[in-house]
């Protein structure tokens, strides 16, 4: 993710067909997103990938290790988002899932990659199942969230080749 990323950034975060899959959805101005985006891609503890269709290199959605955990091998996976709606329903969130584990495992060696998930979110869940998450547990009633509390279901996965 780089800073020439703002816009499309902003365009997915706030499109109105990705507001149920965010806690927060709060708009933003543009000088505020690019604050936010500066941050981001300066943070040293995660990192941000914007996941493009080949050969083209048209940007499709975006995905992060967020809090990376090197002494502790660990890292939070988050800001899954196929942003490009035509990219939808064709395995592109499973793909980046799995090319970020691969990531994680491989290249930072970290022991386990985690995330969390509204537990309404079918879609999500069933990728993160399929990509060899393990659910560990619920916090119930954790999010406020279109005028009620919403579960929120967490998954993690081990780098354990057994």
């Amino acid at each position: 993710m780089e800073l020439e990323d703002t816009a499309l950034i902003k365009k997915w975060r706030f499109d109105w067909s990705n507001y149920d899959f965010f806690y927060e959805f709060t708009p933003v101005s543009t000088h505020a997103q690019h604050i936010w985006m500066e941050k981001t891609v300066t943070a040293r503890n995660e990192m941000n990938f914007i996941a493009e269709v080949l050969p083209a290199h048209t940007p499709f959605g975006m995905i992060a290790l967020l809090d990376i955990d090197l002494r502790n091998q660990k890292a939070e996976l988050g800001r899954v988002l196929v942003g490009d709606m035509s990219q939808r329903g064709k395995g592109r969130g499973k793909m980046m899932v799995q090319l970020l584990c691969n990531y994680a495992f491989n290249h930072l060696n970290l022991h386990k990659v985690y995330c969390e998930v509204f537990a309404d979110n079918a879609r999500a869940l069933e990728t993160y199942l399929k990509c060899g998450f393990e659910q560990t547990g619920i916090r119930k009633k954790h999010i406020y969230k279109n005028g009620s509390f919403k579960d929120i279901v967490l998954l993690e996965k081990l780098n354990d080749p057994r």
